[in-house]
């Protein structure tokens, strides 16, 4: 498994974990979200378009800052922050496989 692969699934694993986000709303974030380590918050909108704060851990920011820093392709402040093996949007069966 390549080291930001790694990166990628450590920090979607813990964002899950550590913020309670549901997989779907973890894969719909964006390059503007946790842009740095001072976003401590983040805005979600999750099920029936309810928009949600949701805090973020400082160990869930470190592995976000560790994945963007990993990661081969560009991120978009618009675009999703959490990639598939070759750019596109990552499957939440890769996901909920690494969860099993």
């Amino acid at each position: 498994e390549e080291p930001w692969i790694a990166a990628r699934n450590a920090a979607v694993l813990t964002l899950l974990y550590g913020s309670g986000l549901r997989i779907s709303e973890a894969l719909g974030l964006t390059g503007a979200d946790l842009a740095s380590e001072a976003d401590a918050v983040l805005r979600v909108t999750g099920k029936g378009g309810k928009t949600r704060l949701v805090p973020v851990l400082p160990v869930a920011l470190r592995a976000v800052a560790e994945y963007r820093r990993l990661c081969p392709f560009h991120i978009e402040p618009k675009g999703l922050l959490f990639r598939g093996a070759r750019g596109g949007p990552l499957n939440p069966a890769i996901v909920q496989r690494e969860m099993a």
